[in-house]
């Protein structure tokens, strides 16, 4: 019986210690988390406050930082609206120079143009001729400056077409003017010789109808060169954006031109038959 006893009071020590350790166990555990979350909370309530401090003052520091980007953007702006300012001022220039040197060439063209009609003025001295000629060529001269490939051929076109029209315009006004200047010596003597006669009145029927033929030659190459300026104003045109109905263009001119050559034919007419 007392064996038995005993067993039983050791089981239940056994069992007791048993239940104690798992109870202590438990405990530990559960107070172990418990005191670890009790000092992550006081931790956290600490460092509230320069948690706090460190947000203001990144928050403080990306708004000065967005403000100098923000200057640093306006002055970029600003430097970029000056160097467009200065950029379009600059095209505007350069356009108005272009512009300025192809309407000067284009006057240098008409008076060039002009001055073949003229040379039928057998008053007009050659010096007096390639004075005209040197002022104007300055003007022209420009062109290859500014102009494109396209209104730099129709200058050189021009320029080569109205000097191949002077020379041979030359050509026939140095006999003229010879004949015109016998002419006054013959007429000038107090006495002529039978054959100085002859000579005069030869003289004065050939200068007549020579003259006629050099004004109609002189009128036709007129138009020749004339003609050639519609090639440059097409290029200049386009070059500068200046649209316009080329076609309808060269149509009037063509039609003006044939008017004032049907009207200065009639006109030699009327003298011949004179």
């Amino acid at each position: 019986m007392e064996k038995y006893l005993l067993a039983e009071f050791i089981k239940l020590g056994l069992f007791s210690t048993v239940v104690v350790c798992s109870v202590c166990f438990i405990l530990k555990k559960y107070m172990s988390g418990y005191l670890d979350q009790k000092s992550k909370n006081l931790a956290t309530k600490e460092d509230v406050g320069a948690i706090t401090h460190i947000v203001e003052k990144i928050k403080t520091e990306n708004a000065h930082l967005l403000e100098d980007l923000k200057a640093e953007h306006a002055k970029k702006l600003e430097e970029i609206r000056k160097e467009n300012q200065l950029f379009v001022s600059t095209l505007d220039k350069h356009l108005d120079l272009k512009i300025k040197i192809f309407t000067d060439a284009m006057e240098s063209f008409t008076v060039l143009t002009n001055s073949l009609a003229n040379l039928c003025k057998l008053s007009l001295t050659e010096s007096e001729f390639t004075s005209v000629i040197e002022k104007e060529v300055k003007s022209i001269s420009k062109v290859k400056i500014v102009g494109s490939v396209e209104t730099c051929i129709a200058t050189v076109e021009f320029m080569t077409a109205f000097n191949c029209a002077s020379l041979e315009l030359q050509k026939h006004r140095t006999p003229l003017i010879i004949c015109i200047d016998r002419i006054n010596y013959l007429e000038g003597k107090n006495k002529l010789e039978i054959f100085e006669r002859e000579e005069l009145e030869q003289l004065i029927t050939s200068e007549q109808t020579d003259y006629i033929n050099f004004t109609a030659l002189c009128m036709e190459k007129y138009n020749e060169v004339a003609n050639l300026t519609k090639r440059y104003v097409n290029s200049v045109r386009e070059e500068l954006g200046l649209k316009i109905n080329f076609d309808e263009l060269t149509s009037t001119e063509v039609e003006s031109s044939k008017a004032l050559k049907d009207s200065f034919e009639s006109f030699l007419g009327g003298i011949s038959k004179n």
